[in-house]
């Protein structure tokens, strides 16, 4: 969508009220804060202009705001022809929308323009226009006689007469922060040591240091890791890599177990997450099905976060630098200072 949060129409959205079943208070406040908005130009800290009143978009740091736009999308998408679309595991997909972004699928051309000659004049309706410089489309087509699928890089979508551009086969795009080509999802490539070196640099205590590992930099990789093909062997690298990174911000030995890194800190650990198990429970809970396969431990399914730092407490404990540390989770909070943000101590008396 072209600017969709500045350009959806107030009527639009007072029409769209209407027809969903909240109070009738609420909907009389929204509409008299919106029909009574106004906006004044100011030069120099004075006032120079006649009273504005805006006509399209929703209010910035409004916290209905994202909801009176999805009320409306949802108007909006609600014009696509159920008949259209292809199925998927017996249901049938014709739209992925998150937020302003949208993806229309058909199995034909033919359906795709359809939809898009569907969905235009609701589209105006509501303010909203199709950015076509930033669409793009693909296609494969079935060879029945083969038995084979073929990339058509040939049929074309127009919108308003204006051609939309095709992907070739192996451009890379990105959705939702996830890079796919027309084959899928591509295997994804951490930039992982270019952001523990850019760590390792800043001029930060350890103690600084491990928080930001923890709590800032390993989150970033979350989501990508949670889409992306996983691979066990290339999770445990990463892992290399992080307790490597940790080796030598806290001038460990070598010999320290891969355990004590991953181990809870009330548990006598570091607390520092484990991606090999951390990415393919995130990837299972939000449906992927298929990287349960990842997360057998010794016969045994790991379904939640608490079994892996199970696992992990039993393996340090079980050792013998660790088993002075049984029974450590009644005090948790004898090690926060581990991880804490805020009460920091000298890098010596921290590594120490």
């Amino acid at each position: 969508m072209e600017k969709a949060f500045d350009s959806v129409s107030h009527d639009a959205i007072f029409q769209a009220l209407e027809k969903i079943n909240i109070s009738p208070v609420i909907k009389d406040y929204l509409k008299f804060t919106y029909a009574h908005a106004r906006t004044f130009l100011c030069f120099n800290g004075s006032i120079k202009s006649e009273p504005v009143r805006p006509t399209r978009g929703v209010r910035q740091g409004d916290p209905m705001s994202p909801l009176l736009f999805l009320m409306l999308f949802d108007r909006v998408l609600s014009s696509i022809p159920d008949y259209e679309g292809f199925h998927i595991e017996g249901k049938k997909i014709n739209h992925i929308a998150f937020a302003d972004d949208l993806v229309l699928m058909a199995d034909s051309m033919i359906g795709l323009n359809n939809i898009i000659n569907k969905i235009l004049p609701a589209l105006i309706w509501s303010g909203l226009n199709i950015s076509v410089e930033k669409s793009a489309t693909f296609m494969w087509m079935t060879d029945g006689k083969r038995k084979r699928v073929i990339y058509d890089s040939t049929s074309r979508l127009s919108i308003r007469n204006r051609p939309v551009n095709i992907f070739k086969v192996d451009d890379e795009f990105k959705y939702l922060g996830v890079i796919f080509t027309p084959r899928g999802r591509i295997k994804y490539n951490v930039d992982l040591e270019e952001k523990l070196r850019t760590l390792q640099k800043a001029l930060l205590r350890p103690q600084q240091k491990m928080f930001f590992l923890v709590n800032n930099l390993l989150p970033l990789l979350y989501h990508q890791l949670s889409f992306a093909k996983l691979y066990a062997g290339s999770l445990k690298k990463l892992d290399i890599k992080i307790r490597r990174f940790v080796r030598s911000v806290l001038h460990l030995p070598k010999d320290v177990p891969s355990s004590a890194f991953h181990a809870r800190v009330s548990d006598g650990g570091l607390g520092i997450p484990s991606l090999r198990w951390m990415a393919p429970l995130l990837a299972v809970k939000r449906g992927n099905e298929k990287e349960h396969r990842l997360l057998n431990h010794e016969g045994k399914q790991l379904r939640t976060t608490n079994a892996v730092y199970r696992m992990f407490k039993r393996q340090w404990q079980s050792t013998c630098d660790g088993s002075g540390l049984k029974g450590s989770d009644d005090v948790p909070s004898a090690h926060s200072w581990v991880l804490d943000g805020t009460s920091l101590l000298s890098g010596r008396d921290y590594i120490s």
